[in-house]
């Protein structure tokens, strides 16, 4: 509408025009409000997104630092159990030198006797270590 126009228009005319475009503005600044709302929630979800992935991608380095200890302690636990295995290898050989040794001198004329010990000894010794391993 020209300023013509409006110049023209009665007083009530006017006035019917003013409240038109008063509530044409309610209606566009009720429409702005739930706009604003819209895209807050919006942006809110995006933040809250955005802080789960970053979690996720903190966690991840917190497990992958949980299994490089896990896996270093498996490591060093099969490093113990193997030096372990070795230590009473070597004490077992030791014991059967002993006690070939031992046979041999009680029983100088019965090599046949010390091997029939020895094998015993072998025997018993190999349960041994089954229920050993068994226990562990």
């Amino acid at each position: 509408m020209t300023d013509k126009q409006l110049q023209r228009l009665k007083r009530a005319e006017l006035l019917e025009l003013l409240l038109e475009i008063e509530e044409e503005n309610e209606t566009l600044a009720a429409e702005n409000r739930a706009l604003r709302e819209r895209l807050e929630s919006r942006e809110i979800r995006l933040r809250s997104v955005g802080s789960v992935a970053e979690a996720a991608v903190s966690l991840s380095g917190v497990f992958d630092a949980a299994q490089r200890a896990a896996d270093l302690y498996l490591e060093n636990v099969r490093s113990a159990c193997t030096e372990k295995e070795a230590a009473c290898e070597r004490r077992c050989r030791e014991l059967v030198r002993q006690t070939e040794q031992l046979c041999r001198a009680a029983l100088p004329g019965a090599p046949a006797g010390a091997d029939a010990l020895k094998d015993q000894f072998e025997k018993l010794l190999s349960q041994q270590e089954a229920a050993e391993r068994e226990h562990d």
